[in-house]
């Protein structure tokens, strides 16, 4: 149980991981542009994490690093109690202030974050549902198409047995008329005997 949590929780920090590499903002390459020197890029500060997070509903993360920052909070990694690797996502709301501040909180657009997943979620959800519609008509459609193919197989296979069963029955009518015309002309031999 505690090597699954591991391998999932390394699933999910892996995948956000990944998911935090696309977001990135590519410019787009002006090729006639004149050259103008890069401005000065200063690395910007880490924020200084604590090993252990309480959230306002008491709930204690420790050993927590940051997997991801959103606009609406972080996704943590922790230790578990019982041993393990755990990862969740805290919203800025659950974070006491000090944490908020220093990690940027912005009450707005984590609001305006929060609505787009849930957008992303509705819509997600819409099209799982209409892919699942359009799947059990499919369905529907090829078990109709096979129902009709078996239908119209039994459908030959009648056919086939009346034909033969015509067949045997006339071979059997030519059989009778040929035996009914040998014995018409050759009558049988009649035998009598006196009794005297």
């Amino acid at each position: 149980m505690k090597t699954t949590a591991v391998i999932i929780g390394l699933c999910v920090a892996i995948l956000e991981h990944a998911l935090a590499q696309t977001n990135q903002i590519v410019a787009p390459i002006v090729t006639n542009a004149p050259i103008k020197a890069l401005p000065t890029v200063t690395k910007p500060t880490p924020l200084v994490m604590p090993k252990k997070i309480t959230t306002r509903a008491g709930i204690v993360y420790k050993n927590t690093k940051i997997a991801r920052i959103d606009p609406s909070g972080l996704t943590i990694s922790y230790s578990m109690a019982g041993g393990g690797l755990g990862i969740t996502k805290i919203t800025f709301d659950q974070l006491p202030p000090d944490l908020q501040k220093e990690c940027g909180y912005d009450p707005q657009a984590a609001a305006e974050f929060q609505a787009g997943e849930k957008q992303a979620a509705a819509q997600w959800a819409a099209k799982m549902t209409a892919d699942e519609k359009e799947g059990k008509i499919k369905i529907a459609e090829r078990e109709k198409q096979e129902e009709e193919a078996a239908k119209e197989a039994k459908k030959a296979a009648d056919e086939e047995r009346k034909i033969k069963a015509a067949e045997l029955a006339a071979a059997a009518a030519k059989q009778a008329a040929e035996a009914a015309m040998i014995q018409a002309t050759n009558p049988a031999a009649i035998t009598i005997t006196n009794r005297y």
